[in-house]
């Protein structure tokens, strides 16, 4: 997270607020959320990989990206 500049309250808020949930391999999903960035005047992804097991939560990775056509999944 903070080689990539992303806070602690970001991803806690992709988390808590995702525009999308996908399951990905056997115990781990990617939650997503799009996010407007106002300096780049862009739209922005950000992927926040996690495993749950019983009361925990593991973050895996998180990053930010542009290829929101990419990764987002229609239902």
């Amino acid at each position: 997270m903070k080689r990539r500049g992303i806070s602690e309250h970001e991803v806690k808020d992709v988390i808590k607020n995702p525009d999308q949930v996908i399951e990905y391999e056997k115990k781990r999903l990617v939650y997503q959320k799009k996010s407007f960035d106002r300096v780049q005047n862009k739209w922005y992804f950000f992927r926040v990989i996690l495993e749950k097991s019983n009361k925990n939560v593991i973050v895996i990775t998180v990053y930010k990206t542009s290829k929101i056509a990419k990764y987002w999944r229609e239902k």
